[in-house]
């Protein structure tokens, strides 16, 4: 086949051939590879007309580069949705266990709340008769080691549910105001004296009352052991109440004026 004037262009075993008549009878240049829809190679031409091979080999890189690029971008737009969604999932699912975490938080706020609102008054009632404030003369030793069980009781009951700070500081507060495990069937005593309770009820007071505290009648309350009950009733009041976290915990709770009663 004829390309011109000068150039003839045939195939022979597969192979593009040209001939230019300047070459010489029988000179011919062939594409060193196959190439076009004779070959698959895109081995880039190295003789003979330039402008006709090298223009149909760059067509084929350009299409090859244009089925590349629409790749990439259907690659690209499959993929951000996909992205949306698993980032979606994921900040739903954190979401989730943030809740859940939220309401369980609230629960055991509300639980706390509750189990405080009924060891609270037995805590101040035992605070109150150990430093002779409050309504201690209203309570009788039996009454005072009563609510020291049903105290621990409640409180041993529901311990899971408060921290180990509150739990430690409730353990010190009972070590201060009672004796504990004096022996088998044995009640606590109260850690103080009867001398004075005696003289708040003379009409009333039951001499086998006596063997419910740790002093004898000889033996002084100290204002240090009173300072020490005042110092752990506010330690585990301070616990307590950055458990429920309804307000910042104060370091006191029970006046400084308990020390004054020290006989």
């Amino acid at each position: 086949m004829a390309l011109g004037p000068d150039v003839d262009l045939g195939l022979e075993g597969g192979r593009l051939l040209w001939m230019t008549a300047g070459a010489g009878s029988g000179a011919r240049w062939a594409c060193p590879a196959r190439c076009g829809p004779w070959g698959g190679s895109r081995s880039v031409w190295t003789r003979g007309w330039s402008g006709f091979g090298g223009g149909l080999c760059q067509d084929r890189a350009m299409a090859g580069m244009s089925v590349v690029l629409d790749v990439i971008k259907t690659a690209a737009a499959v993929a951000v949705p996909v992205v949306v969604v698993v980032v979606g999932h994921r900040l739903s699912m954190r979401l989730k266990l943030w809740e859940a975490s939220q309401w369980r938080n609230q629960e055991l706020i509300k639980a706390r709340l509750q189990y405080y609102g009924q060891l609270a008054p037995m805590i101040n009632d035992v605070m109150c008769y150990l430093t002779f404030v409050g309504r201690w003369k209203e309570l009788t030793p039996p009454e005072v080691v009563k609510i020291k069980r049903d105290m621990d009781r409640m409180f041993f009951s529901v311990a899971p549910l408060f921290s180990q700070q509150a739990f430690d500081a409730y353990g010190d507060f009972v070590r201060a105001c009672f004796v504990e495990y004096r022996g088998w069937a044995q009640d606590a005593q109260i850690r103080s004296g009867f001398v004075r309770r005696r003289q708040a009820r003379p009409d009333s007071w039951d001499s086998e009352w006596e063997q419910l505290f740790t002093f004898n009648e000889d033996q002084d309350i100290r204002w240090e052991g009173l300072a020490q009950i005042r110092e752990q009733y506010d330690r585990l009041l301070a616990a307590l109440a950055e458990d429920i976290a309804l307000s910042e915990p104060r370091s006191r709770y029970a006046t400084v004026e308990v020390v004054v009663n020290a006989r």
